[in-house]
């Protein structure tokens, strides 16, 4: 195969007499020579090589020793909350036995979802947290850790809603039910079966669709990135009054 210099060739013996003896310096055992940002290590003399010492002949002469790629730490990159260790997802192994010098670049995604709950990428840094490895890099000596931040996805409030049945009036102050919930967690709203006004008339639950009016959110979900609203309709309960002369 095609062989490329790491450094300029040495000239031992210039024009000594045949059968004169000669003798190379080799390298220093582990020694590292660089092309450019990639760094090769010796491993030894080429196995048709000439020998170190020896006797000068008619024909040149090469001894040749011969470079491997130096190889270094893995680069792993992990995907973890903000402010702790837990992984969201199972690390990744971006290079294994990667030569000394050699380029990686990590990716990255910037919503992670685990146990059903939604998680972005933190937006200061890149996203990567304090201590990290570089996003992109050189395969060193060391392994190297590319750490990824996420925090908790904010989602939209969950308001519930008490109304007489067809309108959009309120029978009592709506609730809000979840303030900045993360994108995924769950809510359950609740409901009055009855609810009393201040005049004394009194609304009742209606029975079709468990209370909800059309359009409502249901009655137990998930947060999501929109606001929601809950929207229970009442209507007003008649009774009987019986005069009676006795």
């Amino acid at each position: 195969g095609e062989t490329t210099e790491l450094k300029p060739s040495t000239t031992v013996s210039t024009g000594a007499q045949v059968g004169s003896d000669y003798t190379a310096t080799a390298p220093q055992a582990g020694e590292v020579l660089k092309q450019g940002e990639l760094e090769y290590v010796l491993e030894g003399r080429k196995a048709d090589s000439a020998a170190e010492t020896g006797k000068v002949k008619a024909d040149n002469q090469e001894i040749i020793y011969e470079y491997v790629p130096k190889q270094g730490g893995n680069v792993e990159v992990k995907y973890v909350i903000l402010g702790t260790e837990t992984n969201l997802k199972d690390p990744v192994t971006l290079v294994t036995n990667g030569q000394v010098g050699s380029s990686y670049t990590a990716t990255k995604e910037n919503t992670l979802t685990k146990d059903g709950l939604v998680y972005e990428l933190v937006k200061t840094n890149n996203g990567l947290k304090e201590g990290s490895a570089t996003e992109t890099g050189k395969v060193t000596e060391a392994k190297q850790e590319v750490v990824y931040e996420y925090a908790p996805k904010v989602g939209g409030n969950v308001e519930i809603k008490y109304v007489i049945a067809g309108t959009e009036t309120n029978l009592k102050d709506p609730v809000t039910l979840v303030t900045n919930g993360q994108v995924g967690s769950d809510y359950t709203a609740t409901k009055d079966i009855t609810i009393r006004k201040e005049d004394g008339r009194v609304y009742k639950l209606v029975e079709a669709n468990n209370g909800l009016k059309e359009g409502s959110a249901t009655e137990t979900g998930k947060v999501t990135t929109e606001k929601q609203t809950v929207t229970y309709e009442y209507e007003l309960q008649n009774g009987d009054v019986t005069v009676k002369y006795e």
